[in-house]
């Protein structure tokens, strides 16, 4: 091989590596420009990240308030609920009394009426007795009555 034959091929040599070094340079660009925008993603995607997080905790923050408030409510409602039954009860117990009360009036009251009814009842059929006798006595001697009328 000739010196201008080397000299040929190491021109092209430097040619080919020339146009390799370009080529590892634009690759190295390449791969930095990715690296950046594959930090930049995460960054942003560790950003998004704490934001809804942050944004979640708040969320639960509200909803705990929430629930401890309804739990307040909830058990306020019970008590008053329990109040509200002892005093239907209450009035419920007044109202059976009473009614047994009157239930007791009621019963005096038609012992009462029987107790009248009977004696009535015996007075009047005295009276029609003594009346049938004084009738039957004055149908068996009309003479006397009418004697009485001056007939």
């Amino acid at each position: 091989m000739s010196l201008d034959e080397k000299s040929h091929e190491v021109t092209d040599l430097k040619s080919e590596s020339s146009v390799q070094r370009k080529a590892i340079d634009d690759l190295q660009r390449k791969f930095q420009d990715r690296a950046e925008q594959g930090l930049d993603f995460f960054a942003d995607l560790n950003r998004e990240s704490k934001r809804r997080q942050s944004e979640l905790q708040g969320k639960i923050s509200a909803l705990q308030g929430e629930v401890t408030s309804l739990n307040r409510e909830l058990e306020s409602v019970r008590r008053e609920l329990a109040s509200e039954r002892q005093l239907v009860e209450s009035h419920v117990t007044e109202k059976h009394d009473l009614i047994a009360e009157h239930e007791r009036n009621v019963q005096c009251l038609v012992s009462a009426f029987q107790r009248l009814l009977s004696e009535t009842l015996d007075t009047v059929s005295s009276r029609i007795t003594t009346l049938g006798e004084e009738f039957e006595a004055d149908v068996e001697m009309p003479e006397g009555k009418l004697a009485e009328f001056g007939l």
